[in-house]
């Protein structure tokens, strides 16, 4: 028998971290809307995002500090640990026009990936 190596394909994301003042813009890149939660501190502003098959209604909540990101198919919340241990920022590079397309089958499968990362 023999083995052979593979790697996973990468994804990219379109992402933005919400700050207070970045809110109102960031909930109109995401069709969301700024909402208000109340604490036994006081309020806290929050962009509720629309996001495809939530878990909990925090997976659709970005408060200050959060990052918010596209991934083809739709948003995504995540927390800044969550954001930090999966992602790494990557300089934009001109691919060449080759014809070659990205595949978009893989669509579900990102989606799935996200939503485990995000829960840890």
């Amino acid at each position: 028998m023999e083995t052979r190596k593979f790697a996973r394909k990468p994804f990219f994301v379109d992402a933005v971290r919400v700050t207070s003042e970045n809110m109102e813009r960031v909930a109109e890149w995401c069709q969301g809307d700024v909402n208000t939660i109340q604490h036994d501190s006081g309020e806290e502003k929050y962009v509720k995002v629309r996001v495809h098959r939530p878990m909990n209604d925090r997976q659709t909540q970005a408060f200050v500090g959060d990052w918010i990101l596209y991934a083809g198919t739709g948003f995504k919340v995540y927390t800044p640990k969550a954001f930090e241990k999966s992602f790494e920022e990557v300089a934009e590079q001109k691919l060449p026009d080759n014809g070659v397309t990205v595949d978009e089958d893989i669509s579900d499968d990102v989606d799935r990936e996200l939503e485990q990362i995000a829960q840890s």
